[in-house]
C-alpha cells in the first residue's frame, strides 16, 4: 500500500501531511500532482489523501474503482460524494469528540481543532466517525468526521484541517 498526497501551491499542506505520516514510520509515501497520483494509484491497494483546497478532478472514478480517499475540506464535488450539504464556515476554536476509540491517548478526552471548520448538514448514508463542538455553545454539535461508501470505495471527509491544528 501506497500513500498519495496530492500536491499544489506550497501553502496547501501537502510536505507537512509527507512530514507527519513520515514521522509515524510511513515511507510508502509519495506527494505528486492528482492527476499523476490517480495515474500510479492502484485503487484496490492505495490510498489518496487530498489536503485542503486540494482540487478533486478524477477521484471520483478512482473511489468506483474501488480506491480510498480521505479529503481534508474538499470541493463540493467530494462533500456531496459524502453525503453532505455545506451549512457554513466557522472560525472555531472547536473540540472534536471522537465516536469510536482511536488510541489510549485520547481515549474519553476532546481535542481542540483550531481554524477554520466547516459546517455540514447531514443527509442519510454517512458514517460519522467524530464531531464537532464549541465548549460555549450548548446548542449542539456538528459534523466532525465522515465516512462513505462511493461505488466500490470509501471516501472520509474531514471538516477541519488536521495538519493546521498541529501547525498551530
Amino acid at each position: 500500500m501506497r500513500v498519495f498526497i496530492s500536491s499544489g501551491t506550497g501553502a496547501d499542506g501537502s510536505a507537512y501531511l509527507a512530514e507527519i505520516l513520515h514521522a509515524f514510520g510511513l515511507c510508502f509515501v509519495e506527494r505528486q500532482p492528482l492527476r499523476n497520483a490517480l495515474k500510479a494509484a492502484n485503487p484496490k491497494q492505495d490510498l489518496l489523501l487530498l489536503p485542503a483546497g486540494s482540487e478533486a478532478a478524477g477521484v471520483e472514478s478512482f473511489l468506483h474503482a474501488g480506491g480510498n480517499v480521505v479529503a481534508i475540506q474538499p470541493d463540493e464535488s467530494l462533500e456531496r460524494l459524502a453525503g453532505l450539504a455545506r451549512k457554513k464556515e466557522d472560525a472555531g476554536p472547536t473540540r472534536l469528540r471522537l465516536t469510536q476509540a482511536v488510541c489510549r491517548a485520547v481515549r474519553g478526552e476532546p481535542l481542540w481543532t483550531l481554524g477554520t471548520v466547516r459546517l455540514y448538514e447531514p443527509k442519510p448514508g454517512p458514517d460519522v466517525i467524530a464531531y464537532l463542538f464549541k465548549s460555549s455553545d450548548k446548542t449542539g454539535e456538528a459534523i466532525g468526521i465522515v465516512e462513505n461508501s462511493v461505488g466500490a470505495g470509501r471516501l472520509v471527509v474531514y471538516a477541519y484541517d488536521p495538519a493546521l491544528c498541529i501547525t498551530r
